[in-house]
């Protein structure tokens, strides 16, 4: 079965809810050109959704709960939108790195390629830094209670920290 396709999943677990969602699994929305899979994998999108939503509602209150969903019920509508305007164009919705722009439309832009705001409108609607949309696997991180194990040298002559009084003349 050297060709059959791979599975991808994901599990969302919260206090009520523990399930593994497949993706599509046939394609699943990960490889680049897949974007346009939005309108096909609405249902896992509000599933993972609502899991997003049970989870702040965990971590805050209602209020942020509420607030989240509306934010991530927006975005979905702003990919469907977009996907929706490129087919108007026979285009198909891609994440951002393609080839051929004569086939393919993007989702989002790098923010470092985009000088200002201005002019904006029309292309891909969500602007992204480069350090969330790529994984730099050639930064390592160390995290230890140990400071022995930590490697951070202090620069000479750096002052140790001290509490700052308060603004409002306490402690």
């Amino acid at each position: 079965m050297a060709n059959a396709p791979t599975k991808s999943f994901l599990t969302m677990e919260t206090d009520q809810v523990s399930e593994t969602l497949c993706v599509n699994c046939k394609v699943g929305l990960s490889p680049e050109k897949n974007a346009f899979l939005v309108g096909t994998e609405r249902p896992f999108l509000e599933r993972l959704i609502d899991a997003f939503v049970a989870r702040t509602r965990q971590a805050s209150d209602e209020r942020s709960a509420e607030y989240a969903r509306l934010r991530l019920v927006n975005r979905l509508g702003v990919w469907e939108a977009r996907h929706q305007e490129l087919a108007g164009r026979q285009l198909i919705l891609a994440y951002e790195r393609f080839a051929d722009a004569t086939r393919y439309g993007a989702l989002i832009r790098s923010a470092e390629s985009v000088r200002s705001r201005e002019g904006t409108t029309g292309g891909a609607p969500f602007m992204v830094a480069n350090s969330m949309r790529e994984v730099q696997p050639e930064i390592n991180l160390l995290v230890s209670p140990n400071p022995e194990r930590l490697f951070y040298q202090e620069p000479t002559g750096t002052p140790d920290w001290e509490d700052q009084p308060s603004l409002e003349g306490g402690e």
